[in-house]
């Protein structure tokens, strides 16, 4: 009998997986174990493993304590159906999990725009100084002073570049691997899919599930955006006049081009918006929205009859 098999998603994060993600779930997950981020960078270590192949290297990494228990859990996970991480954690082991489990990785390469990627990641706090309040995650990041590495040419620079700059550069050495992983391992089935082009298309996503050996089915697409920036986000960590510093990268813009997903400049100092610090009027705003919904009413007017009740009696 063939074993199931096991998806992955080689991505930079922010571009989609979570979407991806839901739907998938909502459509699949009788048939299928979906996960987005099984396991986190501070586990799998991209400033340790990324860009590593040699069968010696992929032997060290097996080693390591956090990976072995995560190998694990993706066999368990794998025994009776597909298994399939959206998520961009496990991206440093790849060559890992292709070694460990021959001919059943199917690997999606799923890419968005760079700078919106890269202003987006700032705002979760990554490779901002003071990000260990907020739901960014520095610990495993990768950067250009580590031994291998696609561009480490912005070492020199790497102390005086802003948390933007660098996500651009991180973006460059995540998709810049998954095309030099394809190159090296051709036989390993292979789907490449802008991230735009996957919003609210139910033959993208139908591509994708075919890619990943799912039966067809109408997908349950979301209403909205899946962990969109917000304010409370760009309150804590914000991207101001430094995006326009992308013109600066001119690899990541070629490599951006490459793979299908362009920076539109049209309308782009609009989008770029989002991204940039709320006024306190429009952080309030926001934060009445996100209150005001039918289960906060009904338990306001729940809370005032039962002060009206006990006034009466």
């Amino acid at each position: 009998m063939t074993p199931p098999i096991i998806g992955v998603c080689l991505s930079t994060g922010r571009a989609g997986t979570m979407y991806l993600e839901a739907v998938l779930v909502q459509t699949y997950g009788d048939v299928a174990t979906i996960r987005h981020e099984d396991i986190k960078d501070r586990q799998s270590k991209p400033n340790e493993y990324l860009w590593l192949y040699d069968s010696e290297d992929v032997e060290r990494i097996g080693r390591d304590r956090d990976v072995a228990a995560y190998l694990e859990h993706v066999d368990r996970s794998a025994t009776d159906q597909p298994y399939i991480d959206v998520g961009h954690g496990n991206v440093p082991l790849l060559p890992l999990l292709i070694e460990r489990f021959p001919d059943r990785i199917r690997l999606l390469h799923l890419v968005r725009d760079p700078v919106l990627v890269s202003a987006s990641n700032v705002t979760m706090g990554q490779y901002c100084p003071d990000a260990a309040s907020t739901v960014g995650e520095n610990v495993g990041l990768p950067h250009p002073g580590q031994p291998r590495c696609a561009h480490p040419e912005f070492a020199e620079q790497w102390n005086v570049m802003t948390p933007f700059e660098k996500n651009l550069w991180r973006w460059a050495e995540y998709n810049a691997f998954g095309v030099e992983l394809h190159r090296r391992y051709p036989s390993v089935p292979y789907l490449l899919v802008p991230a735009q082009k996957m919003f609210g298309n139910a033959e993208q996503i139908r591509e994708i599930a075919r890619f990943y050996e799912l039966a067809d089915r109408d997908p349950a697409l979301p209403r909205k955006e899946v962990n969109a920036a917000n304010p409370n986000l760009t309150t804590m960590h914000s991207v101001g006049d430094e995006w326009r510093r992308y013109v600066d990268y001119p690899h990541v813009l070629e490599l951006a081009e490459q793979l299908g997903a362009p920076v539109k400049l049209d309308g782009l100092d609009v989008r770029m918006r989002k991204y940039a610090k709320p006024t306190p009027a429009e952080l309030r705003r926001f934060r009445w929205r996100q209150r005001l919904t039918v289960h906060w009413l009904v338990s306001k007017l729940r809370a005032l009859f039962r002060q009206t009740t006990s006034r009466n009696t």
